[in-house]
């Protein structure tokens, strides 16, 4: 009788999130080997832990940049201080209207002439 009640029954999705010590959402590679690291009692060496460290350095930065509106957001302020619908950006000029100084551009070096 229980069993025609259990039958009748319907499953639901269920969703596993795995989550680190920080509270960051892990896919399902990062939370499989967090488990093995667990189970097997061995840590990630230095350089992966540098490595992954960096990595997620990397994403908040971005996260921060694109919170901020990021490069297009730059390109539109200068936009409307310059008027124009386009930004000439090899010029020195641009590069001051868009609030930069331009300088961080390589300088070429030059080649010594043997004499």
């Amino acid at each position: 009788v229980n069993a025609a009640k259990g039958a009748d029954m319907k499953f639901r999705d269920l969703k596993l999130e795995y989550r680190d010590a920080d509270g960051k959402l892990l896919t399902r590679k990062e939370a499989f080997r967090q488990m093995c690291h667990k189970f097997h009692g061995k840590a990630p060496g230095k350089k992966k832990t540098d490595k992954m460290t960096a990595r997620e350095a990397e994403r908040q930065r971005s996260i921060r940049v694109n919170a901020g509106g990021g490069s297009m957001s730059i390109l539109q302020q200068a936009q409307v201080r310059t008027g124009q619908a386009y930004v000439p950006i090899n010029n020195q000029q641009a590069y001051l209207d868009m609030g930069t100084d331009g300088s961080s551009k390589k300088k070429k070096k030059k080649k010594k002439e043997k004499a």
